[in-house]
């Protein structure tokens, strides 16, 4: 397997924990933060096939049921799909007729999450997604090494 691997850091003085029993078969990683948010990396290889992708979003489904904000960070290799800016910083979908895409449109629109990486890869795609079920998430450029 090519690429992949995922990590949360979260700093030594915000209590945290690894939550195990949410995480998938894929490769994504759970940790909950003091403040009762949820937060997950994920990686996708490429190329993503309907039932992992549906298998990890009935597993998100599973815990958006709980009393937590949840934070979604990762590369789901839908570069397919286009995202363009709305009115209030999130990302608005198009491009997305094909059974991944409407998969995970779906999954968003019902559980109230909304896309915010607006920064596209070298190729202009958006594989890495930044999705959230509340509002106020910021995405900026990464710091020059």
């Amino acid at each position: 397997m090519d690429g992949g691997g995922v990590l949360i850091a979260v700093l030594r003085n915000i209590p945290s924990a690894r939550v195990e029993r949410w995480e998938s078969n894929c490769e994504d990683l759970w940790v909950s933060v003091q403040t009762k948010i949820a937060i997950c990396a994920v990686y996708l290889p490429s190329p993503v096939k309907s039932d992992t992708l549906t298998y990890f979003l009935d597993k998100v489904d599973n815990i958006t049921n709980q009393p937590n904000n949840v934070l979604i960070m990762g590369n789901f290799n839908l570069g397919f799909i286009n995202w363009s800016r709305d009115h209030i910083a999130q990302m608005v979908p198009s491009n997305y007729n094909s059974t991944l895409g409407c998969g995970l449109v779906d999954f968003m629109y019902l559980n109230n999450f909304s896309q915010f990486n607006n920064i596209p890869n070298s190729d202009a795609r958006y594989l890495d997604l930044i999705m959230s079920n509340f509002p106020g998430v910021d995405v900026s450029e990464p710091l020059e090494l």
